[in-house]
């Protein structure tokens, strides 16, 4: 059974459609990859998943329960997390200060805290240099960091992540796709939507291509990939 799965899902803003039969799957472990121009809908997918916009119809299935009509807070605690474009991390609070706001939907002793704070910190060493920093001194690629440590702090199940290279540098694109990696090979899942595609193809198991908020085309990087058209339309 996977992990998460979407099934003819609609969505619109007021009246205007943005998803129209969109179906994909997550398996356990699996980083899929979500591809499309700017406007394609790839970000409401995201935001429908979590809860922050109400499918008009479909079905959002994960392990095995209807999230479809589910509040942002109960999706969150079911085990996914979202990493939106914008990082939203709080530039007057520290790094440390950033992380533990990942835990406040679990009770852990400070001791536990340490734990999942540590494990944060070996993924990026950087946080641990930072960590009695205000987020408002971090540079983009730590700010990445910082959002992708507060999503991982609370121990999910799913990542949902909008764009993590946008705007950083290239030797600071590799730390993060290299997170990833090791996050996949600890078992969490991950939905990557990125516009390096050549970048995000080289993690992924499958991808699925979307295009006025459709999905035109679903196969593994290297099928997608070879076909023409596809490439035209990703600019790849």
């Amino acid at each position: 059974m996977a992990l998460l799965e979407v099934e003819a899902l609609h969505a619109r803003y007021d009246y205007a459609p943005v998803l129209q039969d969109v179906s994909f799957t997550v398996d356990v472990g699996e980083i899929v990859g979500l591809f499309g121009r700017n406007g394609a809908g790839k970000t409401t997918t995201l935001r429908a998943i979590m809860g922050w916009l109400r499918p008009a119809s479909g079905r959002i299935v994960f392990a095995g329960a209807d999230i479809s009509l589910e509040a942002p807070d109960r999706i969150f605690r079911r085990g996914i997390a979202f990493i939106p474009e914008d990082r939203r991390i709080f530039a007057t609070l520290t790094v440390e200060e950033n992380l533990l706001l990942g835990l406040t939907a679990h009770r852990c002793t400070r001791l536990e805290e340490e734990r999942r704070l540590d494990r944060i910190f070996r993924l990026f060493p950087r946080l641990r240099e930072r960590r009695r920093q205000m987020g408002r001194t971090l540079s983009g690629g730590e700010q990445q960091m910082l959002a992708i440590g507060r999503a991982l702090v609370g121990s999910p199940r799913l990542l949902l992540v909008d764009e993590p290279s946008e705007g950083l540098a290239p030797v600071v694109v590799t730390e993060i796709f290299d997170a990833i990696v090791r996050m996949r090979e600890e078992g969490i899942a991950l939905l990557l939507v990125e516009q390096n595609v050549r970048r995000a193809s080289a993690v992924c198991k499958s991808c699925y291509v979307m295009e006025k908020g459709r999905i035109i085309k679903h196969g593994t990087p290297g099928e997608v990939l070879a076909d023409e058209a596809i490439r035209q339309r990703l600019s790849v």
